[in-house]
């Protein structure tokens, strides 16, 4: 498998599944590019922060993701060899820029960070400030 990132349009709903060993994931199938370059890739989702949120990926969303790609072989139901694109994702979301910009986004985090930067109790965290004696050296330039 080759590590992969890319961004498709959903062409359907994607569907939430349960693996042989009981790990849910979000199938999707995603056309990347345009035009007569698209391709379609079948996405199976293994990231934990996607799957609660997959009724937010819909038809037509824009989806990053992150993850491993690989050409499968297989035969159709008329015995004609078919080969399709595959990808493990370990990182799926929705774009989340510009127009792109889902409108409804649920409690995925972006509400709940705009709630606590106006209460004014968001954590940052900086890096400690240097207390010691300032140096004096001429700068070499």
């Amino acid at each position: 498998m080759i590590e992969c990132a890319f961004i498709g349009v959903l062409g359907r709903d994607a569907e939430v599944k349960t693996s042989g060993k009981g790990r849910q994931y979000l199938k999707m199938d995603l056309r990347v590019a345009e035009n007569d370059d698209a391709q379609w890739v079948t996405t199976l989702s293994f990231d934990p922060n996607a799957i609660p949120l997959a009724g937010t990926f819909v038809k037509g969303a824009k989806v990053y993701v992150e993850g491993r790609i690989s050409m499968n072989e297989w035969q159709d139901q008329s015995g004609a060899k078919r080969f399709g694109l595959a990808a493990i994702a370990n990182h799926s979301r929705l774009v989340a820029i510009g127009r792109h910009r889902p409108r409804d986004q649920g409690d995925n985090g972006y509400r709940q960070a705009a709630a606590r930067r106006t209460r004014g109790d968001d954590t940052k965290r900086s890096a400690p400030v240097y207390s010691g004696p300032v140096p004096d050296d001429d700068f070499p330039f």
